[in-house]
This record gives structure tokens, C-alpha cells and sequence, in this order.
């Protein structure tokens, strides 16, 4: 769980959260300009941690695959390698 806060436009937390967020952002059209712009139209929201949280788990959640025969491998053809790695000739 988590709390969500807002930080207000200028402060400290905003300075330092912009920075980064500013750093993230490759394909700004406004570059420079954008932390004024953030400033102006956007909110800049903190999540913080509520609470204590459990323990993680140590193996993986991933269940196994059902059984298809859609997905039963066999082996390829043995001409396959052949048709898709030729070199084409020059016309």
C-alpha cells in the first residue's frame, strides 16, 4: 500500500522530483522550457510507502503452461535451414 501526495509546484521535493523526471523524458519537444511548463499545467504526484510490508516471496509466481498440442514442439523440416539461410543470386 502506498499514500499519494501532491507536492506543490516550486518546492523543494518538486525541484528534486522534476529533476529527475526531467532527465527521463528523451523526447521532450520543449526541452529546457519543460519544468516551466510542468510548473504551470501538471501535478507532480509522490507515492511513499504506507505501512510495513510482508516478507517478498523467494521463488517465482509464474504458474506452468497448460498442456495444448499447439504448443508441442517438433522437430523442423530438414530442408528449412537450406531455403531460409541461401544466398540469393545476383540477376
Amino acid at each position: 500500500a502506498a499514500t499519494v501526495s501532491e507536492l506543490p509546484s516550486g518546492s523543494a521535493e518538486w525541484e528534486a522530483a522534476v529533476a529527475e523526471l526531467k532527465g527521463k523524458r528523451l523526447n521532450a519537444p520543449d526541452g529546457e522550457a519543460m519544468t516551466g511548463r510542468w510548473a504551470r499545467e501538471c501535478r507532480v504526484l509522490r507515492l511513499e510507502p504506507a505501512g510495513v510490508s510482508g516478507p517478498l516471496p523467494d521463488g517465482s509466481l509464474a504458474e506452468a503452461p497448460l498442456p495444448s498440442p499447439a504448443t508441442t514442439r517438433q522437430p523442423i523440416p530438414a530442408g528449412l535451414p537450406r531455403l531460409l539461410f541461401r544466398k540469393r543470386r545476383r540477376r
